[in-house]
């Protein structure tokens, strides 16, 4: 299954960017492959001059130390 098809998305660092649509839409799928919690196949994930597509384990872990990707998915979002 595709989840996601022909996606460009540009942000300027410094900046906040809001991703909205309906249930279903890919909006989680998008932000996961952004953080580098999925692979994209095929295609490939720039962040700024990096491209995540290959990264390992440890370039990613070190990623998320620096990015800030937030979700209301309630398995990611902590207790109230």
């Amino acid at each position: 299954m595709r989840a996601l098809d022909q996606v460009d998305l540009g942000s300027t660092t410094g900046t906040w960017t809001a991703v909205v649509g309906p249930s279903g839409s890919g909006k989680s799928t998008l932000l996961d492959c952004a953080a580098g919690l999925e692979r994209v196949d095929p295609g490939r994930v720039l962040l700024g001059e990096s491209d995540i597509t290959d990264s390992d384990d440890e370039q990613l872990t070190a990623l998320r130390r620096t990015a800030s990707v937030s979700s209301s998915r309630a398995s990611t979002s902590p207790p109230p």
